[in-house]
């Protein structure tokens, strides 16, 4: 989806959040639905 494209009310929309974001409630619930928001960690290459 080209989400550049879309105008910020229906990203609002789609995303089920206002321009001021999501609630506490919203928050937890997405934490425990989606898990943390965080990038696993690769291993590197060495030299």
């Amino acid at each position: 989806m080209n989400w550049h494209l879309l105008p910020v009310k229906k990203i609002n929309e789609l995303l089920d959040c206002s321009a001021d974001g999501i609630s506490s409630a919203q928050a937890a619930e997405r934490l425990l639905r989606y898990g943390p928001n965080e990038l696993e960690e690769k291993k590197k290459k060495s030299a």
